[in-house]
Protein backbone atom coordinates (compact mmCIF):
# COMPACT_ATOMS: atom_id res chain seq x y z
CA UNK A 1 0.00 0.00 0.00
CA UNK A 2 1.26 3.47 -0.92
CA UNK A 3 1.79 6.46 1.39
CA UNK A 4 -1.19 8.74 0.69
CA UNK A 5 0.63 11.91 1.75
CA UNK A 6 2.47 11.98 -1.59
CA UNK A 7 -0.82 12.40 -3.50
CA UNK A 8 -3.25 15.28 -3.91
CA UNK A 9 -6.15 14.50 -1.55
CA UNK A 10 -8.66 16.24 -3.85
CA UNK A 11 -7.79 13.91 -6.73
CA UNK A 12 -8.49 10.87 -4.56
CA UNK A 13 -11.96 11.83 -3.24
CA UNK A 14 -15.03 10.08 -4.64
CA UNK A 15 -17.17 11.95 -7.17
CA UNK A 16 -20.72 11.78 -5.82
CA UNK A 17 -23.96 13.74 -5.95
CA UNK A 18 -26.50 13.39 -3.14
CA UNK A 19 -30.23 14.07 -2.96
CA UNK A 20 -31.27 15.62 0.34
CA UNK A 21 -34.96 15.81 -0.56
CA UNK A 22 -35.17 19.47 -1.45
CA UNK A 23 -31.67 19.81 -2.92
CA UNK A 24 -29.34 17.83 -5.16
CA UNK A 25 -25.70 18.58 -4.28
CA UNK A 26 -22.50 17.54 -6.06
CA UNK A 27 -19.85 17.17 -3.40
CA UNK A 28 -16.29 18.42 -3.73
CA UNK A 29 -13.27 18.66 -1.43
CA UNK A 30 -14.82 21.64 0.42
CA UNK A 31 -18.28 20.15 0.98
CA UNK A 32 -17.87 16.38 1.30
CA UNK A 33 -16.93 16.55 4.99
CA UNK A 34 -20.18 18.41 5.76
CA UNK A 35 -22.11 15.23 4.86
CA UNK A 36 -19.65 12.34 5.22
CA UNK A 37 -16.87 11.08 7.48
CA UNK A 38 -13.97 10.14 5.23
CA UNK A 39 -12.00 6.99 5.97
CA UNK A 40 -8.33 7.06 5.02
CA UNK A 41 -8.04 6.10 1.31
CA UNK A 42 -6.16 2.94 0.44
CA UNK A 43 -3.79 3.38 -2.48
CA UNK A 44 -2.05 0.54 -4.30
CA UNK A 45 0.56 0.92 -7.01
CA UNK A 46 -0.19 -1.65 -9.70
CA UNK A 47 1.40 -2.70 -12.94
CA UNK A 48 0.50 -4.59 -16.07
CA UNK A 49 3.35 -5.30 -18.44
CA UNK A 50 5.38 -2.06 -18.51
CA UNK A 51 2.51 0.25 -17.51
CA UNK A 52 1.76 1.30 -13.95
CA UNK A 53 -1.31 2.87 -12.38
CA UNK A 54 -2.90 3.48 -9.00
CA UNK A 55 -5.80 1.55 -7.52
CA UNK A 56 -7.63 3.81 -5.04
CA UNK A 57 -10.27 2.55 -2.59
CA UNK A 58 -12.26 5.26 -0.77
CA UNK A 59 -14.87 4.76 1.92
CA UNK A 60 -17.14 7.48 3.31
CA UNK A 61 -19.93 7.21 5.90
CA UNK A 62 -22.89 9.57 6.02
CA UNK A 63 -23.26 12.02 8.91
CA UNK A 64 -26.76 13.20 7.92
CA UNK A 65 -29.80 11.77 6.20
CA UNK A 66 -29.26 11.14 2.50
CA UNK A 67 -32.18 10.09 0.28
CA UNK A 68 -30.30 9.14 -2.91
CA UNK A 69 -26.73 8.92 -4.10
CA UNK A 70 -25.86 9.47 -7.76
CA UNK A 71 -22.50 7.96 -8.68
CA UNK A 72 -20.30 6.61 -11.44
CA UNK A 73 -18.96 3.10 -12.13
CA UNK A 74 -16.91 1.49 -9.40
CA UNK A 75 -19.05 2.79 -6.52
CA UNK A 76 -21.00 0.62 -4.08
CA UNK A 77 -23.67 2.32 -1.95
CA UNK A 78 -24.92 0.68 1.23
CA UNK A 79 -27.46 1.74 3.85
CA UNK A 80 -25.92 3.30 6.94
CA UNK A 81 -28.00 3.95 10.06
CA UNK A 82 -27.09 7.13 11.92
CA UNK A 83 -29.94 7.22 14.39
CA UNK A 84 -33.17 5.65 15.44
CA UNK A 85 -35.11 6.57 12.31
CA UNK A 86 -32.43 8.14 10.13
CA UNK A 87 -30.73 6.39 7.25
CA UNK A 88 -27.73 7.65 5.38
CA UNK A 89 -25.23 6.02 3.03
CA UNK A 90 -21.93 4.21 3.29
CA UNK A 91 -20.10 4.61 0.00
CA UNK A 92 -17.18 2.49 -1.16
CA UNK A 93 -15.47 3.60 -4.34
CA UNK A 94 -12.78 1.71 -6.25
CA UNK A 95 -11.06 3.48 -9.11
CA UNK A 96 -7.90 3.28 -11.18
CA UNK A 97 -5.86 6.44 -11.79
CA UNK A 98 -2.97 7.44 -13.97
CA UNK A 99 -0.14 8.15 -11.47
CA UNK A 100 1.04 11.27 -13.31
CA UNK A 101 -2.17 13.25 -13.93
CA UNK A 102 -4.77 11.35 -11.81
CA UNK A 103 -7.10 10.84 -14.78
CA UNK A 104 -9.48 7.93 -14.23
CA UNK A 105 -8.59 4.81 -16.20
CA UNK A 106 -10.74 1.87 -17.26
CA UNK A 107 -9.08 -1.41 -16.38
CA UNK A 108 -9.94 -5.02 -17.15
CA UNK A 109 -7.58 -7.81 -16.33
CA UNK A 110 -5.41 -9.20 -13.56
CA UNK A 111 -3.55 -6.88 -11.18
CA UNK A 112 0.01 -7.32 -9.96
CA UNK A 113 0.42 -5.50 -6.64
CA UNK A 114 3.85 -3.97 -6.01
Amino acid sequence: MEDITQYDRKALLPKITIDLGSDKITLDAKTIENYFDIEKPKIYKCSKDSESFLKVVNEVRGKSGVRKVFHQDGVKVLRHSIGLNTLSARIIEQKYLDPTDFNVLKFAGKLVME
